[in-house]
């Protein structure tokens, strides 16, 4: 009986930490930022296709010309940690 008690408890323990640790990697988008490296007049703006042609964020074009619109992602899970790569 007592052995039935414990591994219970143990069960409700394992299921317990295990929901815990899900939202661990899971990204938080109320917690997450994007960040544009362009903080000028207007709208960037650049051409891509899907097979990857196209122009990279840093050559995109502004109506003063080329301009760096690089994108920044800072991701965050649940427990507030941040996500790497």
């Amino acid at each position: 009986m007592a052995l039935r008690k414990f591994m219970g408890i143990a069960a409700c323990v394992l299921i317990l930490v295990s929901a815990a640790l899900a939202t661990a990697g899971v990204p938080d988008l109320g917690q997450s930022t994007a960040s544009s490296a362009y903080a000028g007049a207007g709208s960037a703006v650049m051409f891509n296709i899907p097979n990857g042609g196209g122009t990279a964020f840093t050559a995109a074009r502004a109506a003063s010309g080329p301009v760096d619109a690089t994108v920044t992602l800072t991701l965050l899970d649940g427990l507030g940690a941040v996500i790497v790569n």
